[in-house]
């Protein structure tokens, strides 16, 4: 299948090089999640489980974190710099990171698990 251009369109694999054609069975898959977007954008989010999130998890938990980050209580506790994000509840902690600044150099760890 060849889009507009007369460029062939590719689905790449995992790693992101080596490509699939687009079939007519991805035209209408596409087509049925195009055609529901209502259900898609009234999925609620929920309160996630304690822990960091997935180094591969879904769009929706991922989106769902970033909620949770942005609305929930947040903490900055002293001289360790670690940041710890609450659930909803504002006492149980969702997860924490460290943050570090020397001279120019601002660094945020990557999230963990709530000790």
């Amino acid at each position: 299948m060849r889009g507009t251009d007369g460029v062939s369109l590719v689905i790449p694999d995992a790693a992101g090089v080596a490509g699939t054609a687009i079939t007519a069975a991805h035209v209408t898959t596409n087509a049925a999640i195009a055609a529901a977007p209502a259900a898609i954008w009234a999925t609620a989010m929920t309160d996630l489980a304690a822990g960091a999130p997935s180094a591969t998890a879904s769009v929706l938990t991922a989106v769902n974190y970033l909620y949770e980050a942005w609305r929930n209580r947040t903490v900055t506790e002293g001289d360790d710099n670690e940041v710890i994000i609450y659930r909803n509840d504002g006492t149980t902690k969702l997860l924490e990171f460290d943050i570090t600044h020397a001279g120019n150099v601002f660094t945020k760890s990557e999230a963990g698990a709530a000790d």
